[in-house]
Parts: structure tokens; sequence; C-alpha cells
């Protein structure tokens, strides 16, 4: 529930602190879809990450374009 505490060390729990959580992570992921186009897009670069990661690693971009 709403500024609920467990133990005195949890932080309470509030909904501005769950949308700023969210609005982080989202914010993150912005970033790191917007890097891993670039590194699809640098035929160099998506070589040596597809050598070491597998070819299926820019699957992502496919099944979920922006």
């Amino acid at each position: 529930m709403i500024g609920e505490k467990y133990s005195e060390n949890d932080v309470p729990i509030t909904d501005t602190f769950y949308m700023q959580k969210f609005m982080q992570i989202q914010r993150q992921n912005v970033i790191l879809g917007n890097k891993l186009r670039e590194m699809y897009e640098n035929p160099s670069l998506r070589n040596i990450v597809e050598m070491y990661m597998g070819h299926e690693f820019f699957d992502v971009l496919k099944d979920y374009p922006a």
C-alpha cells in the first residue's frame, strides 16, 4: 500500500517513486535501442557482434520495431 514500509531500511512505496523508476527504465530502453540500431547499421560492427553473440542478436529490431 502507498507509503507502507516493511522495515526501517525499506524505501516507502509511493506512486511517484515507481513512476520515476519506470521513466528511468524507459529512458534507458530508448538509449539502448538507439545504440543497438547504430550497431546494426554499421556493417563491420554488426559482423563482429553477430560473430560473438549469434546471428539472432539483432532479431529484436525486426520483432519489435520502434
